[in-house]
């Protein structure tokens, strides 16, 4: 029998992702390329986006650097920065 192997994963509705001792984010929708091993996240006006306590409009999550990084900056959040 054949392995079935996730490739792409679509998360709507709100999503709130975090890291033991790493990056917090939350938003509307979750994008996942399995493949390249990287998350988007998009907000929208009544549930933007917010990165480790910021608001921005929307994320990029390299999962193999850690590294996540805003879109575009939008203000300040209401979420406590991990330190």
């Amino acid at each position: 029998m054949g392995k079935n192997q996730l490739t792409k994963l679509v998360a709507s509705g709100g999503i709130v992702y975090q890291e033991n001792g790493g990056n917090e984010f939350a938003g509307d929708i979750l994008n996942f390329n399995a493949t390249d091993n990287y998350m988007t996240i998009s907000g929208k006006p009544d549930m933007p986006c917010m990165l480790n306590g910021v608001f921005v409009k929307g994320i990029e999550y390299d999962i193999n650097s850690g590294e996540a990084r805003p879109s575009e900056q939008v203000g300040v959040g209401i979420m406590p920065v991990k330190e």
